[in-house]
């Protein structure tokens, strides 16, 4: 079972039943994303995580009001406050909650909200990663989704893309996720990809091959 403490974000634990509540209060859905996602992965394959301020939810709403009404829930009821630089932030205690709004809101894939600072963001994949690549977590009993690791590396690509000036940090991200892969997933590798071994490939090789592959679905 994973804990808190492993994954060391602070102030995860109240924060996901914040965000739970307000979901289910507008029966939507929503799954975790980024650096929470990736220590869970971390965590599984028997990797220390990294810490993190920021904890980002995917949130799958139909429309602006909905995700304005998500927020107001949020900051009325448990006290968060709008991000003065980001319509997309919320802020508590020193964290940064990214709420990336995706589904029928988004128009080509990219959403636009009323507001100030950052106010159009680029969410192409996070419908196909929510769909296809979520998983689903249980955090000291308490069940979550969060995506899996091709969907974090499909995400982290767009992103960097996106905004290559202001996303460095993905690049460093992508590569220690190249680097554990083949360990990590030992397991999935020998039993579904064991074909990738008849070339005379070593296993970190045959590893990104597959990572490949699961990126691909």
């Amino acid at each position: 079972m994973i804990t808190y403490d492993a994954l060391q974000v602070e102030g995860l634990k109240e924060v996901l039943q914040n965000i739970a509540s307000a979901c289910d209060h507008l029966d939507i859905d929503f799954f975790l994303v980024g650096a929470v996602a990736r220590n869970i992965w971390y965590v599984h394959g028997g990797k220390e995580s990294s810490g993190t301020r920021d904890i980002d939810f995917g949130v799958f709403v139909p429309d602006q009001e909905t995700y304005s009404e998500l927020k107001k829930y949020l900051i009325k009821k448990f006290g968060y406050t709008q991000s003065p630089d980001n319509e997309f932030g919320l802020d508590t205690e020193g964290k940064r909650i990214d709420l990336l709004p995706f589904g029928e809101i988004a128009e080509n894939g990219e959403v636009v909200v009323e507001g100030r600072g950052m106010t159009k963001i680029k969410l192409d994949g996070f419908k196909e990663a929510y769909l296809h690549g979520s998983i689903d977590t249980v955090i000291e009993e308490e069940a979550y989704k969060a995506c899996s690791i091709p969907g974090i590396m499909i995400l982290k690509l767009i992103a960097y893309d996106d905004r290559p000036d202001r996303r460095a940090k993905d690049i460093k991200d992508i590569s220690l996720i190249c680097k554990y892969y083949p360990d990590i997933e030992t397991n999935l590798i020998w039993e579904e990809h064991n074909d990738l071994y008849d070339e005379d490939r070593n296993h970190d090789e045959v590893g990104l091959i597959v990572l490949g592959r699961e990126i691909k679905k």
